[in-house]
């Protein structure tokens, strides 16, 4: 399941399937231990922490009988709850719930997804007019992403592109967020129609990262994407191409003054990206970590792009 590393990397905080949130001590010579933060009843996912470390932020849902309004309706949410498993407290409360987020690295505000429906054919009157009815085709669902200040818990929409938005990942400088969208959220969309899209916060511009890489110059044209990951400058992002029939790669976008350059990673010789694609983690400006396998092995490699 998800997990994230403290800040001081002296606490582990994962996702152990049926059983909720569990946090275990890391420090080198102790004994483990785990505090169970959350119940097995619920379905949380996505733990980060805070910087100071003394905090831990979820995706999760409560539902509580009889309540019609967030943030016990049922519907995911953001929440945070102490190390010390005390002091669980609802972070949004949107009527829509929440569909992923992201902690700014400073910790004082945070990014959210959202979708919105939208009619997108001639009959959009009459749908408005009777849209308690479920159509076979013309509705379509727009991702927004919103900056959620935590002091003032006042929230700012920053991207509403008309596309919907499978995933997104925000550089440490919050300048640029990259998103993996597609222009519907059916499952045929995902596979040869799926593209990287990249906000910068300085334009408020949007820019698609070139799709000759893994449209044109790979075995199949039918790639879909997963796991978008900035380098620490921002000015590095890399992504999975993945296939039904072909071994995965990954794909590196580098950032240029006003252009963007993007190859197929080299791998490294009889090594492959693990499966369906490999969660990708960047440390520093150039080394790029992802699973590999290998003669029927994974284990972690890295390679400096």
């Amino acid at each position: 399941g998800a997990f994230s590393l403290s800040p001081n990397a002296g606490k582990l905080v994962y996702v152990l399937t049926n059983a909720g949130l569990r946090l275990q001590a890391t420090s080198v010579g102790a004994t483990p231990s785990q505090i169970p933060l959350t119940g097995a009843s619920t379905s949380d996912t996505n733990p980060q922490f805070s910087p100071d470390g003394g905090t831990i932020y979820f995706l999760g849902n409560r539902k509580r009988e009889g309540e019609k309004r967030p943030p016990y309706d049922g519907k995911a949410q953001v929440w945070q709850i102490g190390v010390n498993g005390q002091g669980l407290k609802a972070v949004t409360r949107l009527d829509s719930g929440v569909e992923g987020y992201e902690l700014a690295r400073d910790g004082k505000s945070l990014y959210y997804l959202v979708h919105i429906d939208k009619i997108e054919d001639d009959w959009s009157g009459l749908r408005s007019k009777f849209s308690k009815l479920d159509y076979g085709h013309g509705q379509n669902r727009h991702g927004q992403i919103w900056k959620l200040d935590l002091e003032s818990f006042r929230a700012v929409k920053l991207i509403d592109a008309g596309r919907n938005i499978r995933e997104f990942t925000v550089s440490r400088n919050g300048q640029r967020v990259a998103m993996i969208t597609t222009p519907d959220d059916k499952v045929v969309s995902f596979e040869g129609q799926s593209r990287v899209d990249v906000w910068d916060a300085l334009t408020d511009k949007i820019t698609t990262v070139p799709e000759k890489v893994y449209r044109k110059e790979m075995p199949s044209p039918y790639a879909w994407l997963e796991h978008v990951a900035w380098n620490t400058n921002g000015d590095k992002l890399a992504f999975n191409a993945i296939f039904d029939g072909y071994p995965a790669e990954i794909v590196i976008a580098e950032f240029k003054d006003d252009s963007i350059f993007a190859t197929k990673m080299a791998r490294p010789k009889n090594l492959h990206v693990r499966g369906y694609g490999s969660p990708l983690v960047w440390y520093g400006a150039d080394h790029l970590y992802f699973l590999a396998e290998q003669k029927g092995r994974v284990r972690l490699t890295g390679v400096i792009q």
